[in-house]
């Protein structure tokens, strides 16, 4: 069967969506916080607001089970959003690198929660045979913003500001 034939194809394209612009956010902050600290005169806080999403997001992913067994998917789902988008809000609002900081903590929790979501989803969906080629898909779907991701996200930095460059990849 085809991993992406029906409704559950479509609530796995959906997440890959989710990963493609999770991948295209990380690519601009690794991209353009150089600039961003340099706008903000944060270079102090450059490795630990470097850090400070990855570190955020694994420890989320680490206690997502916890947060799936006693709320609904739906509610996980629009909990992991608000906060995702509420973090990359707090960094392009940033006047200061330490709101970038926060803003990134919050991005990170809400993408761990995301990821934790997206595991036990495909845990659900999909039977041990299915996995390896759905997690292939998410590798996958990493490629093109490693590729593509620096260079796009240094013109749009370049053309419109590094908030910009945070920003559009939270429409996806």
């Amino acid at each position: 069967r085809p991993l992406l034939r029906g409704g559950r194809g479509r609530f796995l394209a959906a997440l890959l969506l989710v990963e493609f612009g999770g991948a295209m956010q990380g690519i601009a902050y690794s991209t353009v916080l150089p600039v961003i600290a340099g706008d903000l005169g944060g270079f102090a806080l450059f490795g630990a607001t470097l850090a400070a999403g990855g570190i955020a997001a694994v420890l989320m992913l680490s206690v997502s089970s916890a947060v799936l067994a006693r709320l609904r998917p739906a509610v996980v789902l629009l909990i992991a959003t608000a906060l995702y988008l509420v973090g990359v809000g707090c960094t392009v609002a940033a006047g200061t690198m330490s709101w970038v900081l926060i803003g990134t903590v919050v991005q990170g929790i809400g993408g761990g929660l995301m990821g934790g979501f997206a595991m036990g989803a495909i845990g659900a969906m999909y039977d041990e045979r299915e996995r390896p080629r759905v997690f292939g898909l998410f590798a996958l779907v990493w490629l093109l913003p490693s590729v593509v991701g620096p260079g796009l996200n240094a013109a749009v930095t370049a053309w419109a500001g590094w908030r910009w460059a945070i920003a559009w990849p939270a429409a996806l």
